[in-house]
């Protein structure tokens, strides 16, 4: 059976991956799980339609431990890889489970190593509930930037 491959790019992960170990015939292999969501845009004006497409990756070995360390939720990254056919059953039930899993297997970090920290940062802030080592009350609000679009951003 041929592989079909799948590319997305300007992609950013709703969540941080989720790494798991499991078994592989007689050995554990890494299993990092990530949702990567892009938007597109088509048209200009009243013809502007916008198309939001979002897509659970699974990726193996030293690379899903890898990705793990490095990504977090809001990770600017471009996937490859290929769209993958699986079945099981189920222990239980005894019931035939058949799906699909997109298996990454390139995934290029488009954040600078300074936005990769200052978000790694952030994120340890959220589960703490700390802010240099000050404790931040749950019902204040994130300041946030308002969202500019690719043409402001780039008439700056």
């Amino acid at each position: 059976m041929s592989a079909v491959q799948i590319q997305q790019a300007d992609a950013h992960l709703a969540d941080a991956p989720k790494l798991e170990y499991v078994t592989v015939g007689a050995e554990q292999r890494a299993k990092a799980t990530f949702v990567a969501i892009s938007n597109t845009v088509r048209g200009s004006g009243a013809q502007r339609k916008e198309r939001t497409t979002s897509i659970r990756w699974v990726a193996w070995g030293p690379a899903a431990e890898a990705h793990a360390e490095h990504l977090t939720r809001g990770s600017h990254v471009n996937v490859g890889g290929r769209m993958t056919s699986f079945r099981y059953e189920e222990p239980d039930s005894g019931r035939v489970i058949y799906g699909y899993d997109f298996v990454a297997e390139a995934v290029d970090y488009l954040d600078s190593k300074e936005a990769a920290q200052a978000r790694r940062e952030r994120g340890m802030q959220r589960t703490t509930g700390a802010t240099d080592g000050a404790a931040v009350a749950a019902h204040e609000p994130v300041a946030r930037q308002p969202r500019r679009s690719r043409k402001a951003r780039a008439q700056q």
